[in-house]
């Protein structure tokens, strides 16, 4: 409150007059400020009230937008992994089991096929930062996550209580607030159902932690409530766990309560009206000492309320600017009646009529002062009139040098014309709004959001404008930019083409990975349907699609043909519906998988089929298919009933035995012999349907039918050479036409044909390797003893099967599986052999490939757990041989997490590959790093023949990640806790030597971090 002195001179005897008039003017003056002080008070208060509710309408939607659209986003995750086709099959494939128990789960976890699926979830969680992420069977128990080895593994809890279960059992997409049952970690779980058409098989779930919200939360005192009215996350942190007047949660029983919560008893969150207040819309929240206003905005796909609390501050500003204002507008008035009585009375008032004015303009000053943010005004030339020292401040300028600048002067050149524009706005239009970058004296540039409007002062328009900043709303834009940026890439990586389309068909998304597989250019495609751009059949079958995923929701299997420049490819196509879209514009989300390759492959297995099928009907040859475990014939060719003289019909179906003349143990323990491959070629005695015995010769064959083994056999009269000369002709068709490599020999070893496969996969020509050994392909891999082994093989047995590695003619060495036959004729003399190959390099590969995920971290490229456990078996035997102790270290880096939280986990990866590095150039070789997750590593040290090298070892490795990190983003300093057990004297089991160096990693924690403790047997036992 400002005083006004008052004199205390008395008035001339003569002016006593003017001094009762002078009274009496001032009296009724008075009483005039003081219902006018009065209105404007109230006025004020109502304008400051539909301020702060349009702030809070404002703030509350723009919350919830980011909320909402971050759940939609990982909704939208959670739909995408539950089509993914590998955690699809291995769901099915759990499906038809039954539930295992928790812990038998958690035990065979590591011997089980989901390792391939928990990478895949691990690599996925990452990638997308998700807080966690599994999968779940049909029986609602964990059986694949982002963090398998971990002790709070979802693997093997049972989630079947869960709502989200529910909603994913039904076939829906399922949300619900609860603590985590491993974790006790309160969070926002979202489900998509692993369906096979309509068949439930399992459900993905990932989990928001509350945490990852309050970047929102803190944008506006808001607070969000669940369905069951409880406030799980409020940026004062007070309010949470605290219910809502009249809220469901009352209604649970405790075992609900306990088991969605954690707690039992919740206490109600006070709202009441302010009761100093002439104002019903204002509120006390928690015994706050601030009116506020409440806007809920519902989340009504995830069954979550925004409440924005606005504080309507200014209603005190406003209380305490009225006890100003009233005996401001009432000394004014008093002083203006006084001066003119003083002028009246004599002249040396005016000088205090003068201080008077002086204390005006500041007390005005103090005003423009407390109003937040940048308050300004302008006249229309663009000169400032008035403003306060939140502006000097943010533009870091004085007051002279505000006052002789125009606006334009603190802008960013390209910020410069929508500022101009939104001046102009304001004096032409009444109001105005625009955001712009304010730039500081010293460069710095600040986000703000400038509101205006005109008013009219000394009879000139003004605009009247105020500055907030926004920085943290920028940031907020900024993350959901960087998600949909993320997400784009994640879309962007499918392997598949992926459209967006609406009812009609029309194209408004397209993602490809690869662009040449799209029927046009991208752009060309969008806003266009696929009527327009695809051929008509292809077109139909699209629309048929989705007109079927419009009624049930998801269709699949449909495929589409279309011509390229590179010959026809096929596609097959996935449609699903996208849920919680208004019904008039419904979007659906199509994956078109290239079939091509399988597509040629069908119809060249339906070729072959008929091929086969020509062949053994029309052959000239006598053909049987033989039943090996029974001994009958199963089928049977013309030229066989017409060899052995019976009818077809009677021929099919009768036992071998009535043909061959050899007991019928013998023929089966022939036919079990070709069908085991061991051999191919017999000779028997054939009895014809006439009773005349004939000598054959029969080429029998294990081949595959229906999914049963059955054996061709091939039966040549010896003494009719016209049907050997007419195998020979099929021999040199499937010689000629096969794609595996054949090669023959004379009895010397010297090549004497090869056919194109052999060509095609060897690289040399026909001519290339004419009259030569075929060691000429040697790669130089196998020792001499594989090739001793090899020819003994021959030699005993005529044949010889097996894995060798060669060398192309381009020096590339591949693996090749072999098949090696000696032909004698009939006297057994040696004639040729026959080789038959084929390339399994990619198999190999494969294989490798296989074993390195296995057994080394994908990130850092050291052992994993599972190598490291092996290493240390090995290292611990090498101990017992050689009586040297090992030391197992268990290291964790300090300061971590920080790392990750403030650049990112980007820098935390590449933090955690760096500091292996160093620790990798420290060891010996015969030492072992291996990461066993996250920032921890273990170590084994062996041969160590005093305990002193072990010191001096972690020395060096604690100073070697001490020394500071350069990061693509910052330089960072971390320090190493380490656990340290050497065995002997510790005892010799894998398993408690790692817990014990990992309980004294902890006791070097306790004691400090930036250390290492030794593990003592008698100290540091575990309780």
């Amino acid at each position: 409150m400002i005083a006004n002195p008052v004199g205390r001179e008395t008035l001339p005897p003569d002016f006593r007059t003017y001094l009762a008039i002078t009274v009496c003017l001032a009296s009724l003056w008075v009483i005039a400020a003081w219902f006018v002080t009065d209105d404007y008070r109230h006025r004020q208060a109502i304008a400051a009230i539909a301020a702060e509710a349009k702030d809070a309408k404002r703030l509350g939607e723009s919350v919830a937008l980011g909320v909402e659209h971050i759940l939609s986003l990982r909704k939208g995750i959670a739909v995408t992994l539950a089509e993914e086709d590998l955690i699809r099959q291995f769901a099915l494939s759990r499906g038809a089991g039954k539930a295992a128990s928790g812990r038998e789960e958690r035990a065979g976890a590591g011997r089980r096929p989901a390792d391939a699926v928990n990478r895949f979830l691990a690599t996925a969680s990452r990638h997308l930062e998700l807080d966690a992420l599994w999968l779940g069977d049909a029986y609602g128990y964990g059986i694949a996550t982002d963090i398998p080895g971990l002790p709070h593994s979802p693997i093997g809890q049972n989630y079947a209580d869960r709502v989200y279960f529910r909603e994913a059992r039904a076939g829906r997409i399922g949300y619900q607030y609860a603590f985590g049952k491993t974790t006790k970690i309160g969070g926002i779980f979202l489900s998509a159902p692993v369906m096979d058409e309509k068949r439930f098989f399992g459900f993905v779930v990932l989990k928001i932690n509350i945490s990852s919200l309050a970047v929102w939360l803190d944008q506006a005192n808001a607070m969000l409530v669940d369905g069951n009215g409880v406030v799980i996350a409020a940026r004062d942190k007070r309010l949470e766990m605290l219910a809502l007047p009249d809220s469901a949660v009352f209604g649970l029983n405790t075992e609900e309560r306990q088991r969605q919560y954690g707690r039992v008893e919740f206490q109600q969150l006070p709202i009441a009206p302010w009761e100093a207040s002439r104002y019903p819309e204002l509120r006390r929240v928690g015994g706050g000492e601030t009116p506020v206003l409440l806007h809920s905005q519902a989340l009504a796909d995830f069954g979550l309320t925004l409440v924005v609390m606005q504080p309507v501050g200014q209603l005190a500003a406003i209380d305490h600017g009225r006890g100003i204002l009233f005996p401001l507008a009432a000394a004014v008035g008093v002083l203006i009646i006084a001066i003119i009585a003083a002028v009246l009375a004599y002249l040396k008032y005016v000088q205090y009529s003068r201080g008077l004015l002086q204390r005006q303009y500041a007390l005005r000053q103090q005003i423009t002062d407390s109003i937040p943010g940048a308050f300004y005004l302008l006249d229309r030339s663009g000169r400032f009139l008035m403003w306060n020292h939140n502006l000097e401040a943010v533009l870091g300028r004085t007051a002279e040098e505000i006052g002789r600048s125009h606006p334009l002067d603190f802008f960013d050149e390209q910020d410069k014309p929508q500022v101009e524009n939104a001046i102009l706005e304001v004096f032409e239009t009444g109001a105005g709004a625009v955001e712009a970058f304010f730039v500081a004296k010293d460069g710095k540039r600040t986000p703000y959001y400038f509101n205006g409007f005109r008013c009219i002062l000394d009879n000139e328009p003004t605009l009247i404008g105020v500055g907030i900043d926004i920085t943290r709303q920028a940031a907020a834009e900024a993350t959901i930019r960087k998600l949909n940026a993320d997400l784009s890439a994640t879309l962007q990586a499918i392997p598949d083409l992926l459209f967006d389309l609406d009812r009609n068909g029309t194209y408004v998304g397209v993602w490809a990975h690869n662009p040449a597989l799209l029927a046009h250019r991208k752009e060309e495609l969008l806003g266009h349907t696929v009527a327009e751009m695809l051929p008509p059949e292809a077109a139909v079958a699209i629309m048929a699609a989705i007109s079927q995923a419009d009624n049930t929701g998801y269709s699949s299997g449909k495929t589409i043909c279309l011509d390229f420049a590179g010959g026809t490819r096929w596609f097959e196509l996935s449609m699903s519906k996208k849920a919680g879209a208004d019904e008039s514009v419904a979007r659906f989300i199509m994956l078109a998988r290239d079939v091509s390759e399988r597509r040629r492959d069908e119809l060249a297995l339906v070729e072959s089929e008929r091929r086969f099928r020509d062949l053994f009907e029309n052959n000239g040859s006598a053909m049987l298919l033989m039943d090996a475990d029974n001994g009958k014939i199963v089928d049977a060719n013309q030229a066989a009933a017409a060899y052995y003289g019976y009818p077809l019909a009677r021929l099919i179906g009768m036992p071998i035995s009535q043909i061959n003349t050899l007991p019928p143990e013998e023929v089966a323990m022939e036919s079990q012999r070709a069908l085991r491959e061991e051999r191919n070629y017999f000779h028997f005695s054939h009895r014809l349907a006439s009773g005349e015995v004939r000598d054959v010769e029969v080429y029998s064959t294990p081949i595959e039918i229906g999914a049963k083994a059955l054996l061709l056999s091939v039966i040549h009269d010896i003494t009719r050479r016209k049907k050997s000369e007419a195998q020979l002709r099929l021999a040199a068709s499937v010689f000629a036409n096969t794609n595996e490599g054949i090669v023959i020999t004379d009895a010397d070893n010297l090549i004497v044909d090869v056919n194109p496969g052999f060509c095609d996969i060897t690289g040399y020509t026909k001519a290339d390797v004419i009259g030569k050994n075929p060691k000429l392909l040697a790669s130089g891999r196998q020792a001499p003893e594989f090739y001793t082994d090899m020819w003994k093989s021959l030699r005993e047995r005529d044949f010889w099967r097996g894995e060798i590695w060669n060398r192309r003619k381009n020096n590339e060495v591949y693996a090749e599986i072999i098949s090696i036959s000696a032909v004698r004729d009939d006297a057994g003399k040696l004639q040729h052999y026959i080789g038959v190959f084929s390339d399994i390099n990619q198999i190999k590969k494969y294989e490798d490939e296989l074993v390195r995920f296995a057994h080394y971290d994908a990130l850092t490229g050291v052992p994993n757990r599972r190598l490291f456990a092996d290493r240390l078996g090995q290292a611990l035997a090498r101990v017992h041989r050689t009586g040297n102790p090992l030391a197992v270290c268990y290291l964790d880096l300090d300061d971590f997490k920080p790392v990750n939280d403030q650049y990112g986990h980007r820098a935390g990866d590449q933090l955690l590959i760096m500091i292996t590095d160093r620790l990798q150039s420290l060891l010996r070789a015969n030492d072992t790093i291996a990461r066993l997750g996250g920032d921890e590593f273990a170590l084994i040290l062996t041969d160590l023949h005093r305990q002193e090298e072990c010191y001096l070892l972690l020395d060096r490795i604690q100073a070697a990640v001490c020394t500071p990190v350069t990061l693509d983003v910052a330089v960072v300093t971390v320090s190493a806790s380490i656990g340290v057990t050497l065995c002997p004297p510790d005892v010799s089991d894998a398993t408690v030597l790692l817990r014990h160096a990992d309980r004294a990693m902890y006791r070097a924690k306790e004691g400090g971090k930036n250390r290492y403790h030794l593990f003592d047997p008698e100290r540091d036992q575990e309780a």
